[in-house]
């Protein structure tokens, strides 16, 4: 593990400035459209992944596979309903379609430093804007971890469809709508996740300030389970926020430490660990 404070901040370079590019709603996975190229890329030889499109060329569905470590791909739905498309404009929604680099890193991270976690009998594992679910789903598909995929409700009818489609057969994956600024929710009252993700979910130009609420919801789960392992992965940008969300979250009441694990300086993605006061 690295040990570091927050404060020592890794050196920006080679960072996405045209932010046009970086957000572009023709592809699903960070940066790239069309057939995917990986010899530059280095997180999509971690992954297995492929684009279908439509005549127009427009996507409509993705698979995944990790590594050898899965018999089968997860085919997956990018398509929002048409009563979801009038929020695309808010940004949150349409992020919830794409897979992100930040979520490829964790699923790594997971699966290299927390398998016997995973793998135990009875293991939780909960998601916090999950999007559509990639991290979650492949840890479930891998390790069999009981595994809630939680996000707005804008999005939870192609989460929902998704998770029917790959895992029909499984009782132990679910997805359910949650706000965090929502202060009263039967999750809130779970006592035994043993793992905490969350995956690219700050970035001020696209998701404003709701980092605020992402601390919040922290400290809600670690007061009731000062155990859980709590794993954020970021992306260095322009702009993002992400000092001041660590910086706040390393000041909150029920948090004493937070602790660089993971990072990448060539694509700027760091993963870190939120260390509960109470223990």
């Amino acid at each position: 593990l690295i040990t570091v404070s927050f404060k020592n901040k890794l050196p920006k370079k080679n960072l996405m400035t045209d932010q046009k590019a970086k957000i572009d709603d023709s592809i699903s996975i960070d940066g790239k459209v069309g057939e995917v190229q990986t010899e530059n890329d280095p997180y999509l030889e971690k992954i297995d992944f492929k684009s279908f499109r439509d005549a127009d060329d427009l996507e409509t569905a993705i698979s995944v596979q990790w590594h050898h470590s899965m018999s089968r791909s997860l085919y997956l739905s990018t398509v929002l309903e048409q009563s979801e498309l009038a929020p695309l404009f808010a940004g949150a929604q349409w992020a919830g379609t794409r897979v992100w680099h930040a979520a490829i890193a964790m699923i790594e991270y997971l699966v290299d430093n927390h398998k016997d976690i995973l793998s135990s009998p009875d293991s939780r594992l909960l998601e916090l804007g999950c999007g559509l679910g990639v991290p979650g789903m492949i840890v479930h598909e891998i390790f069999q971890t009981k595994t809630y995929l939680t996000d707005q409700e804008s999005i939870m009818s192609q989460l929902k469809k998704n998770i029917q489609s790959n895992f029909s057969r499984s009782t132990d994956i679910h997805a359910l709508p949650l706000s965090w600024s929502q202060e009263i929710h039967p999750l809130h009252e779970e006592t035994d996740f043993d793992i905490l993700i969350n995956c690219d979910c700050v970035y001020e130009p696209l998701y404003g300030e709701s980092w605020k609420l992402l601390v919040h919801e922290l400290n809600h789960v670690l007061e009731k389970n000062p155990k859980v392992v709590v794993l954020i992965s970021v992306e260095r940008r322009n702009a993002d926020g992400i000092d001041s969300f660590l910086s706040e979250l390393e000041s909150s009441p029920q948090i004493k430490q937070v602790e660089r694990v993971w990072n990448d300086d060539d694509f700027q993605i760091e993963i870190y660990q939120a260390h509960c006061a109470r223990l």
